[in-house]
Order: structure tokens, then C-alpha cells, then sequence
């Protein structure tokens, strides 16, 4: 084969995968997902695209294949549970980005989360879309969900509905709170079906993927069979499950 012709094969598979919908997950450059349409969750929506901001996974060459998984909007006393039995199953770890609200109205499930080696991530007193707020309502809104997890908050926090500017960056930085979002979003609380989520978090996690789930804000029954699918299978191929925060 020449050199033209492998060039030729090279761009049309990067041309084909970047057109694939189940491969939005920005694979070829784990730490960064630039202008990655974002949906809006089922309670509130929002226009526009927002940038994925650089996570805070820091990995060295020859790690092992790690999948981070996060879940937003808990506890909830249903689904958060249920997840946690399945996380311990594997022996995995997983970054919970909570409510302040959830967190003072369920100490008990902050309490198993932590218990059991998971970390905890700020994500707003009650779900708002921060870009809408003041700077000084930003600033009691993150300080009042930072105080509320207490000796367990870490310094990650995820906008709700990813919407993030320039206040919002700078109203977190000025706290010491990094923004994290993700590389991959199954869009589990569509409740598009427990093997479509499945299949959605198999066929685009690689290794670094940042996987943003939901044990909170709806019913989540698909999200907790449709992870215990993509956990079989990812364990099955060497994938282990860490905690982003």
C-alpha cells in the first residue's frame, strides 16, 4: 500500500467515526470534549453548547484501563442504594456529584457513599442552571452544597445541566472548585431502555472515559440494570471502575 492510499484509508475511518452518533465521546483526546452538543435533563431545559471542561483525571502512560464513573442528582433513597450494591459487587469506586439539598435531606445514604470509598462531588443546593444566578447567588449556592457535604467534599464541582460560563468558571475557581463533566453521557435519564444504555457506555468507553450517569432527578430502574450490563462486560475485558474526584 502506498503512502497516499493509507493517507486516503486513515482520513475516511477519522471521517466516519467523528459522523458515528454512538462515538461522541471525543476518543481521541481523552482529557478534553470541545463544543459536544448538551442536552437538557428532563426538569429544565437550556440552548445552547457548552464546552467540556479538562478533567481532573491525571493518568500515566501503561495505567491500567480504568473507567471513571459518575452519577449526578442523588442521593436518592430508591436508586442510590441499589447502585452502591452494584458498585460493591464489582469492587469499584465512583464519584457522586450531589445536590446539597439530597445531601442534607439523606445524611445516611452520604454517610454509605463515603463508608464505602466513593467520593463526593458539589452539583449545585438544588439542581439550578448557574448561569443564571448573581455572583453573589453563585457564590452562596456553591458555598451552602460545599458546607452541607462537610469533611467530605472534594474540590470538584459539575454544573447541572453542564451550563457553565465565565462567571460560572470563575465564581467555582474562586472557591478552589474545579469543573468536571464527562467524555460520555448514555443520556440514561431519556429512559431510552436499559440495553440501549448499556450499549451506549460499552461501545464508546475507552480507557479514561468519564461515564455521567443519574441516581437521581427521575426514575432511574434502566439506569441501574443498564450499568450492571455495561459492568459485566466492561469487567470482562480488564476495565476497572474508579472515582474521578
Amino acid at each position: 500500500m502506498t503512502a497516499v492510499a493509507g493517507f486516503g484509508l486513515i482520513s475516511a475511518l477519522l471521517v466516519f467515526l467523528l459522523q458515528t452518533p454512538g462515538l461522541w465521546s471525543c476518543p481521541f483526546v481523552p482529557e478534553h470534549c470541545f463544543d459536544r452538543p448538551i442536552e437538557s435533563s428532563e426538569s429544565e431545559s437550556s440552548e445552547g453548547s457548552y464546552a467540556v471542561e479538562q478533567s481532573v483525571v491525571q493518568r500515566a502512560e501503561g495505567d491500567p484501563a480504568t473507567i471513571y464513573l459518575t452519577f449526578d442528582d442523588g442521593p436518592n433513597p430508591d436508586w442510590t442504594p441499589q447502585i452502591l450494591d452494584l458498585l460493591a459487587q464489582y469492587g469499584a469506586r465512583a464519584t457522586f456529584f450531589v445536590t446539597g439539598w439530597a445531601a442534607t435531606t439523606y445524611p445516611a445514604l452520604i454517610d454509605r457513599i463515603t463508608s464505602e470509598g466513593h467520593t463526593l462531588g458539589n452539583h449545585s443546593w438544588g439542581h439550578e442552571n448557574l448561569t443564571t444566578l448573581t455572583s453573589n447567588e453563585l457564590q452562596q449556592n456553591l458555598r451552602r452544597t460545599q458546607a452541607a457535604l462537610g469533611e467530605h467534599a472534594t474540590p470538584c464541582m459539575r454544573p447541572p445541566y453542564f451550563a457553565s460560563n465565565d462567571d460560572v468558571r470563575r465564581g467555582a475557581a474562586e472557591l478552589g472548585l474545579q469543573l468536571v463533566f464527562g467524555t460520555l453521557e448514555p443520556q440514561d435519564w431519556t429512559r431510552p431502555g436499559a440495553d440501549v444504555i448499556a450499549e451506549r457506555i460499552v461501545s464508546s468507553a475507552y480507557t479514561g472515559s468519564i461515564i455521567v450517569l443519574h441516581d437521581g432527578g427521575g426514575e432511574r430502574s434502566q439506569t441501574v440494570a443498564g450499568l450492571a450490563l455495561a459492568m459485566e462486560l466492561l469487567s470482562s475485558q480488564g476495565y476497572r471502575f474508579e472515582a474521578v474526584c
